[in-house]
């Protein structure tokens, strides 16, 4: 079965869930001020406060990352192998 996915979607979006991850956990770990003063962050902080917020945007900015990694292993794997994804 093939996916119905255009390729370049199949190839990029690994890519950019990385990207997006890695994004979140380093402004997370540096704790810029346009990424926490951020209307969602602020609201975030109200709720987690600001120590709390930048755990969660670590934890979440993981989960894309690790997600991206694992798609990214799967599309390399269907190119290595010649098996479609799905």
């Amino acid at each position: 079965m093939k996916t119905p996915l255009p390729p370049i979607v199949v190839y990029l979006m690994p890519l950019v869930l990385i990207a997006i991850g890695l994004f979140t956990v380093w402004c997370s770990i540096k704790e810029y001020d346009f990424f926490m003063n951020d209307r969602r962050a602020k609201f975030m902080i109200k709720i987690l406060g600001r120590k709390g917020t930048r755990i969660f945007y670590i934890i979440f900015g993981s989960v894309f990352l690790l997600v991206g990694v694992f798609l990214q292993l799967a599309v390399l794997y269907s190119l290595a192998t010649g098996k479609p994804i799905g």
